[in-house]
């Protein structure tokens, strides 16, 4: 079967050519799109001359809209019968981008919330790389499916008892800083202007 039966440009009259088809059983592609130039290209005085025809063609748009929506939605459960898919597709188109002067404020609740969702994902890999690091003790990285597949493999270091202790400080010292950043993470990572919470603080807008 050749592949342009069974596909599309990604127009809403060639989708539904091709899941509806034409109601007069000719190839005319169902749909008359002629008159949408008159908002992209027109004047608001020809479209004000025209309203009563654009109208009924919006609200034609919708109705084909439904046409395919009631041929496609029962193929999507079909394949994809689990309701979390459902929810994540309608999730999926609902995202918008303002276009006033909130865009500002947009930018910076969406950076805010990145950088939010970044620190707290290297706090929580910083965790789990502090407890794996507790598992080359007894070589109990060998039991766990996944550390056992890691190189455990260390050298003996070797230098003058200075150096040694040179490298412990500094050792120490990363450690204590490292402390520390955690602890000021925890303290403060999480407040936000007005106390909101985190989930709260997720949503650029609420």
């Amino acid at each position: 079967q050749n592949w342009m039966s069974v596909s599309s440009p990604n127009s809403l009259q060639e989708v539904h050519w091709l899941y509806v088809g034409s109601k007069t059983g000719e190839d005319d592609r169902g749909i008359n799109k002629q008159k949408r130039d008159v908002f992209t290209k027109g004047t608001i005085k020809a479209i004000r001359k025209q309203f009563q025809g654009l109208v009924r063609y919006c609200a034609e748009d919708v109705y084909h809209t439904h046409e395919v929506l009631q041929k496609v939605l029962p193929l999507f459960l079909q394949r994809f019968p689990h309701p979390v898919s459902f929810a994540g597709m309608l999730e999926m188109g609902l995202p918008y981008l303002p276009v006033d002067t909130s865009w500002e404020r947009y930018l910076a609740a969406a950076e805010y919330t990145f950088q939010d969702m970044e620190g707290e994902m290297k706090a929580k890999l910083m965790a789990l790389a502090d407890r794996a690091c507790k598992y080359i003790h007894d070589q109990r990285y060998e039991s766990s499916p996944w550390l056992c597949n890691l190189d455990w493999s260390s050298k003996p270091f070797r230098g003058k008892a200075k150096k040694k202790r040179e490298m412990k400080k500094l050792l120490a010292d990363i450690e204590e800083h490292y402390r520390r950043e955690k602890e000021a993470f925890w303290a403060g990572g999480r407040r936000t202007e007005g106390g909101a919470g985190m989930e709260e603080r997720r949503k650029p807008f609420g």
